[in-house]
């Protein structure tokens, strides 16, 4: 095997590693929005039961004002009933107009605080409503979230077998690369940051991140002895046999 050939090699077989290495980088990447997924799910749960929670509070201070102001107009009630009382024992058309004006007052107390049970008495109508609303919002969400956390637990487990079939093509395909290259290509793909550590040559551009790169770099690429990586990303440098690379990198010269 020539110089040109055994390059090749090298490089084909870093490809191969490389990809790989992006299909368990996919699959990996996959598996951690599972717990997103089941996190936002839960999260709809808990608003839900927070609502519910909420007007069930708010119809028990509302039950509680009704309450107190049906206390309060019984005791106004019981007094009226004392003043009328006393009113019938009046012995002046004096003493008689002061009770007929503490009973009108008294009446008027008694209509003031039945308008405010009325008017919480269509609060708690309301809140009943929201809270039956709530109720199926809650519902629904429990629905997604078993539904979502059975799909990703189906799914975890096929990527978690799909992953331990990668990481043995992985342990298969680095054994194949030479030490000193594998050095260089771990480095590049720490450097790549999920992403592809190789990157083909288009003219006298990176493909990966469009810098153009030295005279030096490219014939370093082109004679193919060693790996070359480029000067800007460090990802490692590869010639195309299916462009006219050489050829345009010829002409930029």
């Amino acid at each position: 095997m020539d110089g040109k050939a055994a390059k090749m090699a090298i490089v084909d077989g870093l490809m191969n590693l490389d990809k790989i290495d992006c299909k368990i980088r996919d699959a990996e990447t996959e598996i951690s929005k599972g717990p997103q997924d089941i996190a936002r799910a839960e999260a709809a749960v808990k608003s839900a039961e927070a609502k519910i929670a909420t007007f069930k509070d708010k119809g028990i201070g509302i039950a509680k004002k009704i309450h107190g102001i049906e206390v309060d107009v019984k005791a106004v009630e019981e007094d009226m009933e004392k003043t009328k009382g006393h009113q019938r024992l009046a012995k002046s058309n004096k003493e008689y107009q002061i009770f007929k004006d503490k009973i009108e007052q008294d009446k008027a107390k008694i209509d003031k605080m039945e308008d405010e049970i009325l008017v919480l008495m269509d609060e708690q109508e309301k809140g009943a409503k929201e809270a039956a609303a709530a109720k199926k919002e809650l519902e629904e969400a429990q629905k997604i979230s078993a539904r979502v956390k059975k799909e990703w637990a189906d799914r975890t487990k096929e990527l978690e077998a799909e992953l331990a079939t990668l990481k043995t093509q992985r342990k298969e395909a680095a054994a194949k690369v030479d030490a000193e290259d594998l050095v260089i290509y771990e480095r590049a793909r720490r450097q790549a940051r999920g992403t592809s550590a190789l990157a083909p040559v288009r003219g006298t551009i990176c493909g990966a991140c469009n810098v153009r790169m030295p005279a030096q770099t490219l014939n370093l690429v082109f004679i193919g002895k060693s790996l070359v990586q480029c000067t800007s990303c460090s990802r490692i440098l590869y010639v195309d046999e299916h462009s006219d690379t050489r050829e345009n990198a010829e002409k930029e010269k």
